[in-house]
């Protein structure tokens, strides 16, 4: 699961002063530089998108294409964790932190030529605001309960008014997409079939065609704003082709081939073939932790009337003694060695060392201590019968059913190496392999799992982006759905990730947070095992490859990608 937009990993001051990363923008001609331009990017996408309206939709291979055609007045640097400014030229925070000024570049134009103007900007988020449009992205400009307030106060300069001050400030615009007044209201009917005429934003490229089942072409934006340090201006790609792949495998083999240039979102034992065998042909990055983490969920709904190993299973699970035994018994530093070949860190609660500014570095996971497990469960009235297995207080030997995705390589061994592990404490749990979707039904509608081995996380760092797993009321609060906190813990965590929400000062927003991350080392909703590390691959004579441990780490800075010489 992936969050659509990306923020702050360090909210501003009262004047945001983002250089933009690569100088100023130009006039609307589209220029005839000196630069030959005859330079073509393949990448991949493991599914064909479901969609290019950007208002509505937030699947990853759709987004992915989208934020490639949009622009936006904030972006993200992924590579610094920074904010910075896009279209806007200029952002303001009044003192009290409830108004927005910003300050559109001059000369700024869509990608069919039309001048985009504050009314284009007025239009875009009266159409994203609209309740009866519902997109997903309507929450992100809901502040205190009332829709952010945007008004035209100067020229080229915008009015945001919230109802109250928010932490990150600046997150509102983040990813938010510009479109043309006559676009923003049609953009519902964009699809892969609609006319490339038909489809305009402001980012580095344009959409050209869709053929389906194979590849989705996108073409240079001749009116991009954005300049390099000599002036010229950007993206140096005249075409950027996504091609849709069958499987990672096969996605792998192409890569190898040469007929995809990029990759990221590899697997361990695929990164280190194609540095072993084809590193004469092209360059691999570990970049280190990213923001996903894997975890074993414990289903602690009020009822576990349908959990496979039987109701009385929850009995066990809100028992933090258990849940502690069961993180003392895992073996992390297994986990991260054998399945992910030592390209993966051990964590001791939700956020990942891949969150710099956020994440908690004296928060380490214990080491593994059957001994101390087991005193642990003695002290909760469990004790062990013949063969050594554990029976919880009433008797009743302890076997559990966890839920693992069939789709995922890493997801099956992992749970394998955890079902040996806790055979040390006398615990049976059986791994069950199912469909994605089958899965997430059976964790978030029908509460059919005693556990599961999942992962989250996605490419913001803001803590903002946890407060639906978070929060006792957040649509992914996994562990239980009741929408209220049923733990004094759990009204702890709403109470310090709403504080952290509305404090402005970063290091007090940190503070707070760091302590939400020990409540949930503490009490272990779930049990946190390993964060993942980013591995990414291009070509060999692709310049200003810069890959990030966060957002799409392979093409979050398409528009400054070029190749050393144009590819045959």
């Amino acid at each position: 699961m992936a969050t659509r937009h990306r923020s702050s990993s360090r909210p501003t001051s009262t004047l945001l002063l983002l250089a933009a990363a690569l100088g100023g923008c130009g006039g609307g001609a589209p220029d005839s530089g000196s630069q030959s331009r005859n330079n073509r990017l393949v990448a991949s996408l493991r599914s064909e998108p479901t969609g290019l309206d950007p208002f509505l939709t937030i699947d990853g291979p759709s987004v992915t294409v989208m934020d490639l055609l949009n622009g936006s007045l904030i972006s993200f640097d992924e590579v610094r964790q920074e904010p910075r400014l896009d279209l806007a030229e200029s952002l303001d925070v009044s003192a009290d932190g409830r108004v927005l000024s910003v300050r559109l570049r001059p000369g700024l134009r869509f990608s069919d030529g039309t001048p985009c103007e504050p009314e284009d900007v007025l239009s875009s988020f009266a159409a994203l605001l609209d309740a009866e449009r519902a997109s997903p992205l309507r929450p992100q400009l809901i502040v205190d309960g009332r829709p952010v307030e945007v008004s035209l106060a100067a020229d080229r300069t915008l009015r945001f008014e919230l109802a109250a001050p928010v932490a990150s400030v600046e997150r509102l615009l983040d990813g938010i997409p510009i479109l043309a007044r006559g676009m923003a209201a049609a953009s519902a009917q964009w699809s892969l079939a609609t006319p490339p005429d038909r489809i305009a934003g402001m980012g580095p490229f344009r959409f050209r065609r869709h053929v389906p089942g194979q590849r989705i072409e996108l073409e240079r934006n001749p009116h991009y704003w954005r300049v390099d340090a000599a002036g010229g201006r950007l993206p140096y790609l005249d075409e950027l082709v996504f091609q849709v792949v069958a499987s990672p495998e096969a996605e792998v083999m192409l890569f190898s081939a040469g007929e995809i240039d990029v990759i990221s979102s590899l697997s361990a034992h695929s990164f280190e073939v194609l540095e072993r065998h084809h590193g004469d042909r092209v360059r691999m990055w570990d970049v280190g932790p990213g923001l996903r983490f894997m975890f074993l969920l414990f289903n602690l709904n009020e009822s576990t009337a349908n959990a496979p190993s039987g109701p009385f299973v929850g009995s066990w699970f809100r028992r933090r003694e258990f849940r502690q035994a069961v993180s003392l018994a895992v073996d992390r530093e297994a986990i991260a060695r054998l399945v992910f070949r030592g390209r993966a860190v051990p964590i001791a609660s939700h956020e990942t060392p891949g969150s710099r500014f956020w994440w908690d570095p004296v928060s380490r996971p214990p080491p593994r201590s059957l001994p101390e497990a087991r005193r642990l469960l003695e002290r909760s009235g469990f004790s062990w019968g013949s063969g050594g297995r554990l029976l919880d207080p009433e008797g009743r030997p302890v076997e559990l059913t966890a839920l693992v995705s069939a789709k995922n390589p890493d997801r099956p061994p992992a749970a394998e190496l955890i079902r040996e592990d806790l055979r040390g404490i006398g615990v049976e749990l059986n791994a069950v392999s199912l469909t994605h979707g089958a899965l997430v039904r059976r964790v978030l509608t029908t509460g059919e799992f005693d556990a599961a081995v999942l992962e989250l996380g996605g490419g913001d760092p803001d803590p903002n982006a946890h407060l639906p797993i978070l929060l006792s009321s957040g649509r992914l609060h996994l562990w239980q759905l009741a929408g209220r906190p049923l733990f004094g813990w759990e009204r702890t965590l709403d109470e310090l990730m709403l504080r952290q929400l509305a404090a402005r000062a970063p290091e007090e927003r940190r503070r707070l947070y760091v302590e939400v991350q020990r409540i949930v080392a503490e009490q272990l909703p779930f049990v946190p095992l390993v964060s993942p590390h980013v591995l990414v691959g291009a070509r060999r004579g692709l310049l200003g490859f810069e890959p990030a441990a966060t957002g799409h780490p392979a093409l979050w800075n398409a528009d400054t990608l070029r190749w050393e010489s144009a590819p045959p």
